[in-house]
């Protein structure tokens, strides 16, 4: 994924903003915190930063960093000085086409099994495009235009437009499978983008093409001098099982032979994406909780004086709606449930009986 950050003059502090205390502040916390949650909930994921300047700059927009591992603390405090002093930062009118053409070019490297996403964080309510050397057609010409690059490169454009619906915009986010929202106020943006941390469902076209894909689990090492190690010399670092050069941290693909390299928490925390557990089903013949033991009458009406795992009465905000495993049958309340498949990401029926 590609966050496009709108580093326009539009970004500039206004006291009449509806995301306090401003919007340049706003848009740095909640993207920091998407950020990390992305991180927390991709390991085998990589998310790229994008500024999108004035028309009077000579690209329209600038790549910051790449997320890593060894990247995340850096990429942050990039962010958070870019934002931290919009007066020196944000400047001119921005181009959408320019900053998305940019932002294209780079995901032309990213293999064809991964998604492809652009994050557009957009302040402004216009869009000055002019056209690209070179490119024939405009933002939403397609198939010659930008639209119809980003659709025939498959990539998804979420647009969060800051001030108000831009309908280039909206296209953009239509055409290519991509949500678009316009946030109320500071929850409903930060809502918006915890929406987005979860990747896309695989498209059917996708899955028919899939092939092999090759990781390698690197071996993290101590050498007794300094070793090159991703451009500075270091004493640690994680060593490529095929070409045996040294990589910084992971997941990444190494520098020599272009080989994928993860470690296998980075693959155990993926997998409930690939295989997430069965769906549930309404159930009101009563019955126990499988999770927390509570005991339910007919028509998901809870029994009272039982207690929870976690030591506290349930009722209320739980809920009294029952769920059952379409599986194994297993029945579950309704705050069990959307701990099992938020939280832990399997069934303990399925579990007990092997089959998830």
């Amino acid at each position: 994924m590609y966050i496009l950050i709108d580093m326009s003059s539009s970004m500039l502090p206004s006291p009449s903003t509806h995301l306090p205390p401003s919007l340049p502040t706003t848009v740095m916390r909640s993207t920091m915190t998407f950020l990390k949650k992305f991180r927390e909930a991709n390991e085998m994921g990589r998310v790229g930063i994008a500024c999108l300047r004035g028309v009077e700059d000579s690209t329209g927009a600038e790549s910051i960093l790449s997320l890593t591992p060894s990247s995340h603390p850096s990429i942050l405090q990039s962010l958070h000085s870019l934002l931290s002093n919009p007066s020196s930062s944000c400047s001119g009118l921005p181009s959408l086409q320019k900053g998305l053409e940019v932002v294209l070019q780079s995901l032309s490297t990213v293999p064809r099994h991964s998604s492809r996403e652009i994050l557009v964080i957009y302040s402004s309510i216009t869009t000055s495009d002019e056209g690209i050397t070179g490119l024939p057609g405009g933002l939403l010409d397609n198939p010659n235009g930008t639209l119809g690059r980003l659709i025939e490169a498959k990539v998804k454009v979420h647009v969060i437009c800051c001030a108000a619906e831009v309908r280039a915009a909206r296209v953009l986010a239509e055409k290519t499978g991509g949500t678009f929202h316009v946030p109320l106020n500071n929850s409903h943006l930060t809502s918006v983008l915890t929406s987005l941390v979860k990747p896309p469902p695989a498209s059917k076209s996708s899955a028919s093409k899939c092939r092999m894909v090759e990781y390698g689990f690197p071996q993290h090492l101590t050498n007794d001098v300094k070793t090159l190690v991703g451009g500075s010399y270091e004493l640690q670092g994680y060593s490529c099982p095929r070409c045996r050069h040294m990589a910084p941290g992971v997941p990444c693909a190494c520098e020599v032979c272009g080989l994928r390299l993860i470690l296998p928490t980075n693959l155990a925390k993926s997998y409930h994406h690939l295989f997430p557990p069965p769906n549930t089903e309404p159930w009101t013949g009563g019955g126990k909780c499988e999770a927390c033991g509570e005991e339910f009458r007919g028509k998901g009406e809870k029994q009272v004086g039982k207690r929870s795992w976690g030591g506290s009465r349930k009722g209320g905000g739980g809920g009294d709606n029952m769920r059952r495993c379409k599986e194994c049958k297993c029945t579950y309340c309704e705050e069990c449930d959307n701990f099992r498949t938020t939280g832990v990401f399997n069934c303990v029926g399925c579990l007990n009986e092997g089959k998830n």
